[in-house]
């Protein structure tokens, strides 16, 4: 094998590779790094007397390849079943969403259920109509006779 059909072989792998990228993650070509990795390329091959039609071939089905791979890549994630789905086959049972959204519960409920007296609403704001006759009301009887008796 001869140098320069090694480095064809070699320049269109690169090509082929550059075309796939360029075609699978949807980079544009006009981009910088592309178009001046691809010059380099075509360069490249004219210096070794390679026809450059064979490199632009490759990177051109290279990039057709590597598009119609994400394309079935994405399909085949869209038409993937969900867990819902795959809980319902496996278990032969009716699943809700919300069965397979919640978590289990690790904890048991705790004894107290009332709310702790800070969170309790004070009784005596409850009764608007004590508020209306004033804090003589609100105060307890033996607190007013102790207040009256000094």
């Amino acid at each position: 094998m001869t140098e320069n059909s090694s480095k064809e072989r070699e320049l269109v792998r690169k090509a082929y590779k550059l075309g796939y990228e360029v075609g699978y993650y949807g980079h544009m070509e006009t981009l910088s790094w592309v178009s001046e990795e691809k010059r380099r390329l075509i360069e490249e091959a004219i210096s070794y007397g390679i026809d450059v039609n064979v490199i632009v071939r490759a990177y051109n089905l290279g990039k057709k390849r590597g598009a119609e791979e994400k394309r079935k890549k994405i399909q085949e994630e869209l038409s993937k079943k969900s867990l819902l789905e795959r809980l319902r086959e496996e278990f032969k049972e009716i699943y809700t969403v919300s069965d397979a959204l919640s978590e289990p519960q690790i904890h048991a409920k705790p004894r107290i259920i009332r709310p702790p007296l800070l969170l309790q609403p004070i009784s005596i704001l409850a009764k608007a109509h004590l508020m209306i006759l004033g804090p003589r009301f609100l105060t307890s009887r033996r607190r007013r006779r102790r207040r009256l008796s000094r």
